[in-house]
Order: structure tokens, then sequence, then C-alpha cells
């Protein structure tokens, strides 16, 4: 007997609680069952890849237009309040940021030679993100290499753009958040305002650049774009709370510099980026398996794969 399809929820507040606990487990097993874990591992490589040389280029973008060692303080601060505080404090990562901001001329420099370099290598991985996504999804990898390394390349510029404009913003509010502070005479009530306003600016930055990762890396097709997806702020609200309980660790037991020496601030910041990368990837089973469960519960009985792939194999 054919089971009767009907039109697929297109809302979240139209699924049924059991739709719910079914995508609820669904995502945990699947985490295991793809071996997340390792997926995990391998973004992370290809992190460390990546986020040295964007930051260094970020730097140089930011130095350009604004003072460079103000800038280099507040992307140092962020890093630190997200988790990565131990390895912020390394002296020879925050030695080479120095570098370029006192020498301006090799701003210049950086950003012309190592942008594409930094591009390809971010672009890496993108790359990896899209194949961890496709095996999620249970879909094969259809689109040609001449439409897809660009698409992730320029997934990547967008990235390191947003990031510029960012730090750029912070830099140059701070100054002027005073500068009102002191003509209301608030004193320091108008910076510590800024302090906290400032992260839901983040957290909204950080959601849209998820987005556009989940909907553009797999080979799937969504019915449309959306800026906030149910896998994006559970992936992010659990990067939050892992990196604030890995923080306290690190703070309070953790034993990386008696054990690893001056390796031990780099040891705790692959942890830090494994623990990101893990919560990315339930991120991507939460929003396959929501897509499984919109199926199911129109009636259809084998959804596998979720959603379609965009250019079959």
């Amino acid at each position: 007997m054919t089971a009767v399809v009907t039109r697929l929820p297109s809302k979240i507040r139209q699924l049924h609680w059991s739709t719910w606990r079914g995508v609820l487990w669904r995502s945990i097993t699947g985490y295991l069952d793809d071996e997340c874990g390792d997926l995990a591992g391998a973004l992370t490589y290809n992190a460390v890849l990546a986020v040295f040389p964007s930051m260094i280029v970020v730097v140089s973008l930011v130095n350009l237009v604004t003072d460079g060692r103000t800038a280099v303080d507040t992307i140092l601060g962020i890093l630190a309040d997200l988790g990565a505080g131990s390895v912020v404090s390394n002296e020879n990562f925050t030695g080479v940021l120095n570098t370029i901001v006192a020498q301006q001329s090799s701003a210049k420099v950086l950003l012309s030679v190592g942008l594409l370099g930094t591009l390809w290598s971010a672009s890496g991985y993108v790359g990896t993100f899209t194949r961890a996504s496709n095996r999620i999804y249970g879909v094969q990898e259809g689109r040609p290499f001449w439409r897809l390394r660009p698409t992730q390349i320029g997934l990547s510029a967008i990235a390191l753009l947003l990031m510029a404009v960012v730090a750029t913003g912070l830099v140059i509010s701070g100054p002027l958040v005073d500068a009102v502070g002191n003509a209301l005479h608030a004193g320091s009530t108008a910076r510590t305002a800024w302090s906290i306003g400032r992260w839901p600016v983040l957290v909204a930055i950080l959601m849209l650049l998820l987005s556009l990762l989940f909907w553009i890396a797999p080979n799937v097709q969504r019915p449309r774009f959306r800026w906030l997806t149910v896998g994006g702020a559970v992936a992010l609200a659990a990067w939050a709370l892992a990196s604030f309980g890995f923080g306290l660790y690190v703070a309070n037991f953790g034993s990386y510099d008696k054990t690893y020496g001056s390796l031990g601030a780099i040891i705790a910041f692959l942890v830090w980026l494994y623990l990101a990368n893990s919560a990315l990837m339930l991120g991507v089973e939460i929003n396959a398996e929501l897509q499984r469960g919109r199926a199911l519960q129109a009636g259809a009985e084998h959804p596998d794969p979720p959603l379609p792939p965009k250019v079959p194999v």
C-alpha cells in the first residue's frame, strides 16, 4: 500500500512533538554512525591551515584603514572571550600580529601577496566541510570542480571581509562610545553597555556565516535560504557552552603547560577548535534530520536522502 504524501510542513511550529523526538534521536545516532568525531578532526586540521593566515590578512586589512594595534587587542580579546585565551596569550602568536602592525608597508605586501594563498587555504576548510556535509546528507558530490572551487573561494572571501568589517567596526566604535558617554556624562556606563551590546552583533554575524555555510556546502536542494536554522542555532549554542566549559577546565584543572611545556597553548587551541567543529557537525546532522522529519510527517516512507541532490552524479 502506497503512503499518501501531503505537503511538507514549511514552518517549525507545524512540526509535531513526535517529529521533534525523532529528529533528536536520529541526530544523536546519526552523529555516531556518520563518525562525526573523525570529520571534526579533519576539519580541525584544515582550520589550523586557514585560521592563522586568515587572521594575518584580517589584521592587514584593518591596519590599512584604522589603528592596527587597537584592532589586534580587540581581536585577541574576542578570541579570549570565545574560549581561545590560551593561544592568544602565546607570545609567538601575538608577536606575528604586532610585527605586521608595526610595519605599515608590510601590511600592503601581505595583503597583496598573501590574500590568494589565504583564500585557497580557507577554501580547503570549506571543501572539507562540503564533503562532510555530503556524507551526513547521504549524497555524492556531483558539482564539477570548476564550479565548486570558485564557490568555496567566494564563501571564504565573504567570511574574511565580514571579519575585517566587524573588527574595523569594533575598533572605530570604541572611541566613539567613549566620546558619547563623556558628552552625556554617562561615565563608564556607556562602555559597559557597548561591551555587552556588541555580542548580539557578533552572534548575528556568526549565524549568517553558519547559515551560508550550511546552505552552500552540501550538494542538496534546499527550498530557500534561511538566515536562521535550527542546526545553526544549536551549533552556535553548543560551541558557546563547550568553549565556556573548556575555558573553565583549562583555567582551573587543565595542566597543558605542565604536560606539553611551551606547546601547551597550541594543544589547548587545537582542542578548542575540535570542540567547535564537533558542534558544527552536530548542527549539520540536526538540519539533515529536520528535513527528514518533515518528509516523514508528510507521509513519506523512506526519505533517504532527506533532500534531493543539486547536481546528481
